[in-house]
């Protein structure tokens, strides 16, 4: 039981770091390009953190694929959750003078409801390739996703563009059995190996920070190829992706205490900090408040931007602010199943 509850905590403290990631990195985008050091901290979060989330999605998805109802229902709660966080952000852009520019499109999405979608998805479509050969279903799932790109009208209608991106990493989280994998990471020399190739890493993404934020739709997930340089080789440049992420993505979680800690408790809350990060993203956004602060603090913007996300981090996941989500996820809301159930994974 202990050694459980340790495991436990682990990946609740990965949830946290992860989601975190998610805020800072969005009070970032808007100016990742400015100074170098926030363009490398810009690149950093997004080399890691959809990938590894989708990855963690994957390996408690688990038991939910024995119970077909159960995963019926969440799977609809995650879509019925887009679209309340799809229509939420059709508001506040109406609300904040921007009727010109608001567009309630349901399958066409760009912004933060995005995740749910393809989390919805990938739990129906692991349903159904369930009782196939799992090498044979997730190395097609990568050469799916690694000519997906090729394709010049990809875009964000269904989510198409992420979700056959990131759909590989999902399967390796379902695929893979949580106690070596725990086992792996515990093991003294993982966390010697993977503090230097990070730091190695971290020194490298500084260095060609420049080159490399040429191909952020790759990293994003947004888009086909067409945008990078050199787009004939984007099958080996998402190849060498999804190599390289999935190492990056491993070494991060050997680092991460095992230890209840003070923020695993937020790490059990990542569904409505993500939900509730994105509403605040976009009223800060069609307010000009991103404006003002570049105006009024200057280069000091960039340490302000990521104290004030991990702020918000920390106030969203206070339980009463979860309700809404709750509410939404669960058979009492509006256009729920009676299959659902609540949830507040992420």
């Amino acid at each position: 039981m202990a050694d459980t509850s340790i495991r436990d905590y682990r990946w609740d403290n990965i949830k946290f770091l992860l989601i975190t990631l998610v805020v800072v990195g969005h009070f970032l985008d808007p100016f990742k390009e400015e100074i170098h050091w926030m363009k490398t901290l810009w690149l950093c979060i997004y080399i890691l953190h959809m990938p590894a989330f989708l990855l963690v999605a994957g390996m408690f998805a688990k038991s939910v694929m024995l119970r077909p109802k159960e995963l019926a229902g969440k799977a609809a709660a995650y879509f019925r959750l887009y679209l309340y966080y799809e229509f939420a952000i059709f508001i506040i852009k109406i609300i904040c003078s921007e009727e010109h520019k608001a567009r309630f499109r349901i399958f066409r999405e760009n912004l933060y409801p995005w995740f749910l979608f393809v989390l919805a998805a990938f739990l129906l479509i692991t349903f159904a390739v369930r009782k196939l050969n799992p090498p044979a279903v997730f190395w097609f799932a990568v050469f799916v996703g690694c000519m997906a790109g090729y394709d010049p009208t990809m875009n964000n209608l269904f989510c198409s563009s992420r979700l056959l991106t990131f759909f590989p990493f999902f399967l390796l989280g379902f695929y893979l059995d949580r106690k070596p994998v725990n086992d792996l990471l515990d093991k003294t020399i993982s966390k010697i190996v993977s503090a230097v190739v990070l730091a190695a890493g971290f020194f490298a993404v500084w260095q060609c920070a420049d080159q490399l934020i040429e191909f952020k739709k790759l990293f994003t997930g947004n888009g086909s190829f067409y945008s990078l340089p050199y787009p004939q080789l984007g099958c080996l440049y998402r190849l060498f992706y999804y190599v390289i992420v999935t190492g990056i993505i491993f070494m991060v979680f050997s680092l991460i205490p095992v230890r209840k800690s003070m923020v695993s408790g937020i790490g059990k809350r990542t569904m409505q900090i993500y939900v509730g990060h994105g509403l605040v993203v976009q009223v800060l956004l069609h307010t000009g408040f991103f404006e003002k602060i570049s105006e009024e603090f200057g280069t000091g913007k960039q340490i302000l931007m990521v104290l004030l996300a991990i702020g918000l981090t920390i106030l969203l996941a206070i339980p009463v602010l979860g309700k809404p989500v709750q509410l939404v996820l669960s058979s009492r809301c509006f256009l729920a199943g009676r299959t659902a159930r609540d949830n507040n994974g992420g």
